[in-house]
């Protein structure tokens, strides 16, 4: 089976963008449905709202409950049984190098890519990692997870996982690079704040007139939901539970993220050409032994489908605002939307 890659209705930009193309995928983490301004008035996301209110909203897009899954999804264009992901892998998992990735199909139609943010899809060898599955460039950390501020792979997190320690790498090509942890050490360098950043240099240093993939994969909101920066957390202080409150910051400090990005992209006099995807990966994180809905996340089909917030920003003005009731996945999200061919079937 072919990837489409496409939803034909909704992903095809108007032929004026077609001088330059830029896409920018936003991938949230452990976002639930309910954890968003435009749907819980408790939450503060005033910016991604409004991409919503200028795009197309996707109601029924459903997705695997853990995170690699659909990751894999995105960067594939098939559906997780299709690469072999049921499950997050372990240290020694990773999609198969047979199949080729959303980067490396755009780089040969001409598109500058970049990834920021968590990987998740396998790091046991350099071929695993993201310059090799084709972007261009890296910055960020390959594990589900981290510290917040200090980027590190806890002891203390679950599983039983043999690669333990500092997380953060800046890579190009085939120069894989680990970032000096004193230096990204404290709450002034929050992992938001450091993506942010990465996202604004590459817009303003992207060569005039040609086309580009970036794929933002902010680590908010997973867990552990350490404390959240104080502007932020002040906000909510009226929520008596710690980690909800810190939860409900970091999805605000998310959305100033965003803000910050978009931004960069009108200054750059890009944004009128830019195709914006936001999605979360897999719905709100749901303790299992007390699945209440303030961690949000709709479950489907059981505890196999999520259905999770999912915003197009760039559709055509009589589209602007609407809610689309398509049902779609991760593996139909990703952007061919100017007719870019699929990956072929992976090698046998």
């Amino acid at each position: 089976m072919r990837a489409s890659w496409c939803l034909p209705l909704l992903l095809t930009l108007q032929s004026s963008l077609a001088t330059q193309r830029v896409v920018l995928h936003i991938v949230a983490d452990d976002v639930g449905f309910n954890d968003l301004g435009f749907v819980n008035g408790d939450i503060q996301t005033p910016h991604i709202d409004e991409l919503r209110s200028g795009g197309v909203a996707l109601s029924r897009l459903y997705t695997s409950k853990d995170c690699a899954p659909s990751r894999g999804s995105i960067m594939t264009g098939r559906y997780p049984f299709r690469f072999g992901y049921y499950r997050n892998p372990s240290d020694e998992g990773g999609v198969m190098l047979n199949y080729t990735m959303l980067p490396a199909v755009l780089s040969e139609n001409g598109f500058h890519t970049h990834a920021i943010g968590k990987w998740h899809l396998g790091f046991k060898s350099e071929e695993y990692t993201p310059t090799y599955r084709g972007f261009d460039t890296f910055f960020g950390y390959y594990h589900w997870g981290e510290e917040y501020s200090d980027h590190v792979f806890p002891p203390y997190y679950k599983g039983d996982q043999p690669c333990r320690g500092y997380d953060l790498n800046n890579n190009t090509g085939t120069e894989l690079t680990a970032v000096g942890g004193e230096l990204y050490s404290t709450v002034e360098y929050y992992s938001t704040e450091l993506y942010t950043n990465e996202a604004r240099r590459i817009i303003r240093q992207h060569p005039e007139g040609e086309d580009m993939y970036m794929y933002l994969a902010f680590q908010n909101v997973h867990d552990p939901y350490e404390t959240a920066p104080p502007a932020y957390t002040s906000i909510y202080a009226d929520q008596t539970d710690e980690n909800r409150r810190n939860f409900s910051a970091l999805v605000t400090l998310l959305d100033d993220g965003i803000k910050n990005v978009t931004d960069e992209l009108k200054d750059a006099g890009l944004w009128e050409n830019t195709l914006i995807l936001f999605q979360t990966d897999n719905g709100g994180e749901l303790p299992l032994e007390d699945p209440t809905p303030e961690l949000s996340g709709t479950p489907r089909a059981g505890t196999l489908t999520w259905r999770i917030p999912t915003t197009r920003h760039a559709a055509p003005p009589s589209r602007r605002g609407r809610t689309s009731s398509t049902t779609a996945s991760p593996a139909t999200t990703a952007p061919s939307h100017w007719t870019v061919p699929p990956p072929p079937p992976p090698s046998r």
